[in-house]
């Protein structure tokens, strides 16, 4: 699915550090706000993204953070 700029952004501001959006990510989230989740995470921070399935329809995202990723200093 394609989504805009502004449900990138308005995703990753949910799952990012809002001191320091350039740190690693793990928040748990709504399994229905995976596929966006994902593809903010990627949009944004340039990396890959881990996910580990809960119970209650949740789920666990994690990622290296665009300071640790390929974009990253």
């Amino acid at each position: 699915m394609s989504y805009s700029r502004e449900q990138l952004k308005e995703s990753f501001d949910m799952v990012c550090n809002p001191d320091d959006w350039r740190a690693p990510i793990k928040k748990i989230i709504p399994v229905d706000d995976l596929d966006v989740t994902i593809n903010a995470i990627m949009f944004f921070a340039g990396t890959q993204v881990n996910t580990r399935y809960l119970k209650n329809d949740l789920c666990e995202v994690s990622s290296v953070g665009y300071r640790n990723g390929p974009c990253g200093p």
